[in-house]
């Protein structure tokens, strides 16, 4: 994803970046971006994100709508196929 498809709510301050989602073995979300330079920031605040960095180090913005935005990748990837 990159700022420009993002659009106005793009919070970071790095261009482009991947947004993942796995599950945690509880079931729960862990949300992540990676930036080009392959540095692995949280987006959420589980044990399983504790190895990650902060993603406050690049934020410029409300981090909602990315958020908003790696939960429907998490979603598309549990849909049914």
């Amino acid at each position: 994803m990159t700022a420009e498809q993002f659009g106005h709510s793009w919070p970071l301050t790095v261009a482009s970046g991947t947004v993942s989602c796995e599950l945690s073995e509880d079931g729960d979300p862990v949300l992540t971006f990676t930036d080009p330079d392959g540095v692995v920031y949280a987006l959420n605040a589980l044990p399983d994100n504790a190895v990650n960095e902060d993603i406050n180090q690049i934020l410029d913005g409300s981090i909602g709508p990315l958020r908003s935005f790696a939960l429907t990748v998490c979603n598309a990837e549990r849909a049914p196929q």
